[in-house]
């Protein structure tokens, strides 16, 4: 009989290597010069969308400075609070407007209709507003620090709503899931783009100071805070949009937002308490404010009149 010979014994497969550095997105000059790119090319297209709302409050206010007129008076403030509609639904238009023209250049941007889009998004926009503005609130009610980490998490809370439907607290996590592990990335373009911003509006300071500082007209100045508007908003909105396109083309899959959330609603809570509290105290220390003046002014006669007597 013949001896078996030991069948081979497989060795064990190698644990799996985990990458632990996430990939890199391109560079802010890079995003920058994209941004530009593509404003430069359809500036026409892009500019009656996002200065829409200031022109209209622009006018608005410029009626105001026609006098003590009662009918302008009132196109004024009709003017104001419907610039300020339309700068909610500007969001979602000019959003809309950038991802139609990163994939086509070519395509027509009319303006009634991406307003149209805009208005479809106004009341999910103005609630996820609300609920970012309290995660901040609270986030900064504690200490500071934790507001501004948390307000970089859910910096793209616009753009998961109206490019992806996210919407509520989903918007927020959608941020959070793409900026986890990138922190200091987002940051630190956050600063960029805002620095970029910053250098627009003094160039266009500049421009007022060009026709007379400030004695300038006020429609001058006005125009000009509208032409900065019309380079910094379109490009500010293009070079976000690349960024939130760069994070998810790199998003870690299965990130568990169940904690970040519960996080979320423990800042709005806080920013809740903080908000109710204002509300009661102010009109409390408005009214002693009030009352210690009179006690003032009145202390002030008595002593007066002692002097003169």
């Amino acid at each position: 009989m013949e001896p078996t010979t030991p069948a081979p014994v497989s060795s064990p497969n190698p644990a799996p290597v985990i990458d632990t550095q996430l990939p890199k997105i391109e560079s802010p000059f890079v995003t920058l010069k994209f941004a530009w790119n593509l404003f430069l090319k359809n500036w026409q297209k892009l500019v009656p969308v996002a200065i829409a709302p200031s022109v209209i409050m622009y006018i608005g206010t410029l009626l105001f400075s026609l006098g003590n007129n009662v009918f302008f008076s009132i196109l004024g403030i009709l003017s104001v609070v419907i610039g300020l509609v339309l700068s909610v639904a500007a969001v979602a238009a000019v959003i809309k407007a950038v991802e139609r023209l990163n994939s086509d250049q070519t395509a027509q941007i009319v303006f009634k209709e991406y307003y149209k889009i805009g208005f479809a998004y106004f009341w999910s926009i103005i609630l996820v507003g609300i609920i970012s503005a309290l995660v901040t609130l609270g986030g900064f009610m504690l200490l500071v620090i934790p507001g501004l980490i948390v307000s970089m998490y859910i910096a793209f809370y616009n753009y998961a709503l109206v490019i992806d439907g996210k919407k509520g607290f989903s918007a927020l996590v959608e941020s959070y899931q793409l900026v986890r592990g990138r922190w200091l990335a987002v940051f630190g373009r956050a600063l960029f783009i805002a620095l970029v911003s910053i250098v627009i509006s003094l160039i266009a300071g500049m421009i007022v100071g060009l026709f007379g500082g400030k004695d300038a007209p006020s429609a001058v100045s006005g125009f000009v805070n509208i032409l900065s508007t019309a380079i910094a908003s379109p490009l500010t909105v293009i070079f976000i949009y690349r960024i939130y396109t760069a994070l998810k083309s790199v998003r870690q899959p299965e990130v568990d937002a169940k904690k970040f959330k519960q996080i979320l609603i423990g800042f709005v809570s806080v920013g809740i308490i903080a908000l109710v509290f204002a509300i009661i105290v102010t009109p409390v220390l408005m009214v002693k404010g009030v009352q210690e003046l009179r006690m003032n002014v009145e202390a002030a006669r008595m002593n007066a009149e002692a002097r003169n007597f």
